[in-house]
């Protein structure tokens, strides 16, 4: 719906709590936010001016169902994953709090975001394994592999985007975050490699995990395994996981930017120019950057785990 809303609005929070006030309501095709009697919306004032501030709706109050969402999400894994389940919520917490505690401080106060990215992954990945398996030889595989194949992707994306000119001055939003650094000393060009790391934490942590499980399990039941055996055990299962697991880091990416093809397909905009626009080259160095770590994690980790585990480490 497109048109115009004057709205009589019961304020519930804030500095005009339980007061009705007259808000005005813009519906457009980018953001219809229809009023209706009972409905809850968020409300933006304008106190500018003397007397009653101007009420402008601004959008649909949603944060109850995010929580019930959330809430959903985390009963269905402490119900299906048991024990495991339950741990996994509290990594995935952990995870978000690391984000807005740790991370975003240290990038607003113009610390290198690529190295701030790595710390990231070095702690989150350390008490996601730590919370799934305790402080074990496992944990400490799967942390390595995680890690080192992580590092080892930054330094090939970092060399390609060198090559290629993107940065974070590539960026959609590069206008805007430069402005911030002027205020704040955020080193806008790392962002986009930072952001690529990142994104690709969560399957990188699942191939590890992947790996140095089935590897464990070798161990277990055949306890005279060698080295050479654990090892090739691990790249077996890491073949079938490199496949599906890029396939997931590809498409996810391909979705995030599915409205820049589509705008592109409908103008036929020619080959040349496509592959060498600022946007198609990001997506694309951030897809292949993400499954470069997921590849490159495989031998690590199994290298790793057919060692450790085995305490035969140097033979």
């Amino acid at each position: 719906m497109v048109g115009k809303q004057v709205l009589a609005v019961k304020i519930k929070t804030g500095k005009y709590a339980k007061q009705v006030l007259e808000a005005k309501n813009a519906m457009t095709q980018y953001n219809s936010v229809v009023g209706k009697k009972g409905r809850f919306v968020i409300v933006r004032m304008d106190e500018a001016k003397k007397g009653k501030p101007l009420v402008h709706v601004y959008n649909y109050l949603r944060a109850p169902f995010i929580y019930i969402m959330a809430l959903l999400f985390f009963l269905s894994l402490i119900l299906v994953g048991r024990k495991k389940g339950f741990m996994s919520g509290l990594g995935l917490i952990y995870t978000f709090l690391c984000v807005f505690t740790m991370f975003l401080p240290l990038v607003l106060r113009g610390y290198s975001p690529v190295l701030s990215a790595i710390l990231l992954v070095i702690v989150v990945s350390t008490v996601t394994m730590i919370l799934l398996n305790g402080v074990t030889v496992k944990s400490l595989c799967c942390i390595l592999g995680t890690v080192f194949g992580v590092i080892l992707a930054s330094l090939v994306m970092m060399f390609f985007s060198a090559v290629m000119h993107i940065s974070g001055y590539s960026l959609g939003e590069a206008e805007g975050l430069i402005h911030i650094g002027h205020t704040t000393g955020l080193k806008v060009e790392g962002l986009l490699y930072s952001g690529i790391l990142i994104a690709s934490l969560g399957a990188i942590m699942d191939v590890a995990m992947s790996i140095v499980s089935s590897v464990n399990e070798v161990l277990v039941h055949k306890k005279d395994s060698t080295p050479a055996v654990l090892f090739k055990a691990g790249m077996n299962v890491g073949k079938d996981l490199i496949g599906t697991m890029a396939n997931t880091l590809i498409l996810a990416f391909t979705g995030t930017s599915l409205e820049l093809m589509i705008f592109i397909s409908s103008y036929s905009v020619q080959y040349n120019q496509f592959i060498n626009m600022n946007k198609t080259a990001i997506e694309i160095t951030q897809a292949l950057a993400g499954s470069f770590a997921l590849v490159l994690t495989v031998p690590v980790s199994a290298f790793l785990a057919s060692r450790l585990l085995t305490h035969r480490v140097g033979e």
